[in-house]
């Protein structure tokens, strides 16, 4: 399968010809969830090319990637009993035993011969999430043998290294962090409650960078009131799941401020120490533009644990680094 760039979506593919993937608005089983997926016919390729439903997003998901299509379903490779088992369709996961059947390994393959690998795998990764991995790879020679890489002349099977969420935060004095409802996660001026708000500018709105110690993969986060982010104990609703998450100072540091940063794809999950996420809710009032830990146990809501950090300010010495490196190449320069 032959994948191509959309010019403006950098992380939109299709199949090239002969045909591309076509996700289909037929159900498969007419009582059962799961659209039909095939392949787009040659006739008018051309015209077809502009029609969503043969454009994929590639999401990164650790070492694998998740395919979405039209209408924001999943490509999914079905399992269990016939007529199920080996068909794919294109559908959203619902229930926790498929939430892998989303989920896939790239492979690249036949290389052309005319090309070195560093080009095909530059022209692959350009609309690829994890193109930063496969470039910044050390490829040596074709005969070479490197730890994370094998390649035969006509086929290449790459294991990628898997890129800590710490490495965002590592130079970083203080952040913000955005939602998947594109808001910020903001300390309310009663210095306790925490929301999501859409004005990023705001002070209220920067999260202050602590690494903590003898730990390598776990941080703090403090507001511009100088308390930390929290993961309280308390309901959020009666007979709810979720518990609310607050701005406090507690006399002695313990778990309840402290959040492991997981990568996925260019997105972070904070998770707590006792397994639950930090989670930016949508919906209806009271859930609207609250904040809560939980795990999402709904597709719907599965995006809801994501963030997107924004570096706003950077610790002294990274930026003395960069201004040393600027200097080097200036000189180099001249």
């Amino acid at each position: 399968m032959m994948i191509k760039e959309i010019s403006d979506k950098a992380e939109t593919a299709h199949q090239e010809k002969p045909g591309g993937l076509l996700s289909l608005s037929k159900p498969k089983t007419a009582t059962l969830y799961g659209l039909k997926v095939a392949p787009a016919s040659t006739s008018n390729f051309a015209r077809k090319m502009k029609d969503l439903r043969i454009e994929w997003e590639v999401i990164r998901d650790g070492f694998q990637v998740k395919l979405r299509g039209f209408g924001g379903k999943y490509l999914r490779a079905n399992g269990g009993m016939p007529p199920w088992r080996n068909k794919v369709t294109h559908d959203n996961p619902y229930s926790g035993s498929t939430l892998n059947w989303i989920l896939w390994n790239v492979e690249p393959i036949d290389v052309p011969e005319n090309e070195s690998l560093t080009d095909y795998l530059t022209m692959v990764s350009s609309f690829s999430s994890v193109s930063d991995e496969l470039l910044s790879l050390d490829l040596g020679s074709p005969i070479s043998v490197h730890s994370s890489f094998s390649f035969s002349p006509r086929s290449a099977k790459i294991s990628l290294p898997k890129r800590s969420a710490m490495e965002l935060f590592h130079k970083a004095k203080a952040v913000r962090l955005q939602s998947h409802h594109e808001k910020y996660l903001t300390a309310e001026e009663d210095e306790e409650s925490v929301t999501q708000d859409r004005n990023g500018g705001s002070k209220h709105a920067k999260w202050t960078v602590e690494f903590v110690e003898k730990t390598e993969n776990v941080i703090r986060l403090k507001s511009c009131y100088g308390k930390y982010l929290t993961a309280s104990n308390q309901p959020f609703l009666l007979g709810m799941t979720g518990r609310k998450v607050l701005q406090t100072l507690p006399n002695r540091l313990d778990s309840s401020i402290e959040w492991e940063p997981i990568r996925e794809g260019h997105q972070v999950k904070l998770r707590t120490r006792y397994g639950q996420f930090l989670r930016g809710n949508g919906g209806l009032p009271p859930w609207r533009n609250s904040v809560t830990h939980d795990i999402p146990h709904r597709s719907k809501t599965q995006d809801w644990v994501l963030w997107d950090v924004h570096v706003v300010e950077v610790l002294a010495h990274s930026t003395a680094e960069t201004a040393a490196a600027m200097a080097e190449t200036t000189v180099v320069g001249w």
